[in-house]
């Protein structure tokens, strides 16, 4: 099954819980990453859990086409200061974001872990923070196949899928 699909179906029940609402919407269809699927499940778990957590209610999990690559972000409403609340109120959440972000604090290990599993599998790990909420994206590189050719091309083409723990994932 798609990652994304997968991770809407395992959170879907506890952002109804929280009063929240998850949206999927995908741009990547049959966009394909090599990897290990354990690993990509568990920074996408640990992006909507941090979503949930820390931003909220309305949770956005999206796929887009790149070139060479798939961007997957998970996008919440926000919980930063409102225009009546101190510059240092708002400098707390900025603060620790980015205490997540490093791995220091209280919270982080979430965070330090998706960054090193978008590593581990050739790819980066952004967040981002606005008014409208925080976007952390994960860029990944397609999966690439050998052309006619034999120069190795970005597979798009969805025909084989492995439900091994190392091998071509679905995105979308």
């Amino acid at each position: 099954e798609p990652l994304l699909h997968s991770a809407a179906q395992r959170w879907g029940a506890r952002v109804a819980l929280a009063g929240g609402s998850l949206d999927l919407r995908g741009g990547a269809w049959g966009a394909f990453v090599e990897g290990d699927c354990l690993e990509l499940s568990q920074a996408l778990d640990n992006l909507i859990d941090n979503a949930i957590v820390h931003g909220g209610p309305a949770v956005v999990l999206a796929a887009a086409r790149a070139p060479g690559a798939v961007r997957i972000s998970v996008t919440d409403s926000g919980r930063l200061a409102g225009p009546t609340q101190s510059r240092r109120a708002v400098a707390g959440p900025a603060a620790g974001l980015r205490k997540r972000l490093s791995g220091r604090g209280r919270h982080g290990h979430g965070l330090a872990i998706v960054r090193r599993i978008a590593a581990a599998h050739g790819g980066r790990f952004a967040l981002s923070r606005s008014a409208a909420g925080c976007s952390a994206t994960i860029e990944l590189p397609l999966a690439v196949t050998a052309s006619a050719g034999g120069a190795e091309e970005p597979d798009t083409s969805g025909a084989s899928e492995h439900r091994a723990r190392r091998g071509r994932a679905a995105i979308v």
